[in-house]
């Protein structure tokens, strides 16, 4: 294992997996078009995982030399390389659930992406459903801003350093000491659900136009209150997916400047919220470089190292809903977080380390986990695409449309973290049951709003 000039064999592989894993992925969905499930997630997990594969064992990065983490080169080749698999197995999974279900995923995408969308009719009921569910959140940040103090983003207007500021965000999530995945759904999950449907909606009146504003901005709002890049960026993203969903292509040239536009979103929240303001604007970009395509897939480095000490954990990591399995469950990126960085431990920060779904199957249970982990990923998205594709065409609504968008967003997570609690997402379980409420809202016999 090598860096630099003498790495290039590590780029040629590269482009070879990439070229197999688009040709599987066209194989198995036919020439991509516009988003679904399958092509989105392997869009994000070239991006945020496999391009920072490649720069880790082709160029020496500052910061992890400075945390140590090129001291086995071994673990840093195996980053590569298993992410190399993903690009491959995950389409290869997707083929295979195409063979095992008889799937024709290219033929559905020709019907579904044959004309834009049209504005389907949506009764009165829908409308009150959301403002209802948009009242719940606003009631729920009050309760959640009441049980923190207050919210991190007042202490950047207070002159707080970055230390203090890692504190309050590490309060606000991590170190919550309420039950947060009910705050996460009721003021974030399920807004953002309500701002795809009012989405597709804004145009149809003035009433609809207003309250689509209002979610808009509310949404805004908490995606940057506790000083998290994520949220701000899959706000950006949600909105550029569901225009392109809407118009059944993808525009190039917005593709464009929706990245200028992130970036310079990124170099603003640095600059102002995270405390970097006294930094050159080329060591801002650096760092949000390093952000997005290195820092998602960089920490599976260290749960090689942590596994190197306590061995594989056999499925202890994983779910175990009432205690009803014979071990008590770790929580993984927490523990991987506190081995790889007891000085930040220390001094009180609560973290975790999430990153590459693989990372988890393969701490418990090795090469063969994180195969199989890579293979069942593509098999799942190719299902849920096809069901989900095959619903919004026969039941031609609003609400199943927005879910489909909703899915794509939810499994493309999955590219940054572990992939073992999928089933007892809580957000996933409650947002899929305010759908099913609002789809039986939408047929009934309420007066229409055209």
């Amino acid at each position: 294992m090598v860096h630099g000039f003498l790495s290039i064999h590590i780029i040629f592989f590269s482009l070879l997996f990439l070229w197999m894993g688009y040709k599987l992925l066209v194989l198995s969905n036919g020439p991509i078009r516009s988003f679904t499930i399958p092509n989105f997630f392997m869009l994000k997990y070239l991006i945020f995982a496999y391009l920072g594969s490649v720069l880790y064992n082709v160029v020496f990065i500052e910061l992890e030399v400075n945390y140590g983490m090129y001291r086995n080169l071994d673990y840093v080749f195996n980053v590569w390389l298993y992410s190399s698999l993903g690009i491959v197995l995950i389409p290869l999974g997707m083929l295979i659930a195409n063979l095992f279900f008889k799937f024709d995923n290219n033929n559905l995408n020709n019907k579904f992406f044959s004309k834009p969308l049209k504005s389907f009719e949506v009764n009165l009921g829908v409308l009150f459903s959301i403002i209802i569910v948009l009242l719940v959140s606003v009631l729920s940040l009050y309760i959640y801003r009441s049980m923190i103090g207050e919210l991190p983003i007042i202490h950047v207007f207070s002159g707080a350093n970055k230390a203090v500021l890692a504190l309050m965000r590490s309060d606000a999530g991590n170190n919550f000491s309420g039950k947060l995945h009910w705050f996460k759904f009721l003021i974030g999950a399920s807004s953002k659900f309500m701002l795809i449907i009012l989405f597709f909606n804004k145009k149809r009146n003035f009433i609809w136009k207003f309250i689509y504003s209002i979610c808009f901005f509310y949404v805004l709002f908490i995606s940057v209150m506790n000083l998290n890049k994520a949220p701000i960026i899959d706000l950006i993203l949600l909105l550029f997916v569901s225009g392109i969903i809407q118009k059944k292509k993808i525009n190039l040239k917005l593709i464009f400047w929706l990245s200028i536009t992130v970036f310079f979103l990124l170099i603003m929240m640095y600059v102002f919220f995270m405390g970097q303001a006294d930094k050159s604007i080329f060591t801002i970009f650096k760092i949000i470089f390093h952000r997005v395509f290195v820092s998602q897939i960089v920490p599976f480095y260290w749960y090689q190292d942590m596994q190197s000490s306590v061995g594989f954990l056999m499925g202890s990591s994983f779910p175990n809903p009432g205690g009803f399995l014979p071990f008590e469950n770790i929580q993984i990126s927490t523990k991987v977080f506190n081995h790889a960085y007891p000085e930040k431990v220390a001094t009180g920060v609560v973290g975790s380390l999430p990153t590459v779904f693989f990372a988890d199957w393969w701490i418990n249970f090795g090469p063969f986990g994180a195969v199989f982990s890579m293979l069942i990923v593509g098999f799942m998205l190719q299902f849920m695409d096809v069901i989900f594709k095959s619903y919004v065409l026969i039941k031609k609504s609003i609400i199943p449309i927005a879910y489909y968008i909703y899915v794509m967003f939810f499994m493309s997570k999955y590219v940054g973290t572990s992939i073992v609690g999928i089933f007892f997402d809580f957000d996933f379980v409650l947002t899929s049951t305010l759908a099913l409420i609002l789809y039986f809202v939408s047929i009934f016999k309420f007066n229409s709003i055209k």
